[in-house]
């Protein structure tokens, strides 16, 4: 996965966009890539041979805290990246470790963007890892 990361600031906000290189949406997916959008966007949304996503809808998929994967247009973009974790230890209160996905599955998304809210690691955490891919 080739990506860049751009700044972008506004008045109102500033976000951090990582693209991916176009060049990567005219390949066909991966097998893994078709798994992650099926597991995210539902199997009746996602192409089984090509992996493209229904551009007839706009589909959220919460991923955790204030994370989502979603697509437009058929286009697949994370809004934020923050996942629980199961391999963190547990602490009291309630369990934050309840996500059955790992990075890897973000990954597999092939997004073509992400935005992050902020810089802090519960919106941000995992971007890096997402852009070196």
């Amino acid at each position: 996965m080739n990506l860049r990361v751009v700044v972008l600031t506004a008045a109102f906000a500033g976000l951090v966009c990582v693209f991916m290189d176009a060049a990567a949406h005219s390949e066909g997916a991966s097998e893994a890539t078709i798994a992650a959008r099926q597991r995210f966007f539902g199997a009746e949304n996602v192409d089984p041979r090509t992996g493209e996503v229904r551009r007839d809808r706009v589909i959220f998929s919460w991923i955790t805290n204030a994370g989502y994967a979603a697509s437009f247009r058929g286009r697949v973009v994370l809004l934020d990246t923050y996942i629980n974790r199961f391999e963190v230890p547990p602490t009291s209160g309630p369990d934050l470790r309840r996500t059955s996905f790992g990075a890897k599955d973000l990954i597999d998304l092939n997004p073509e963007a992400i935005f992050l809210g902020h810089g802090h690691g519960d919106h941000a955490d995992n971007a890096l890892t997402l852009q070196n891919g």
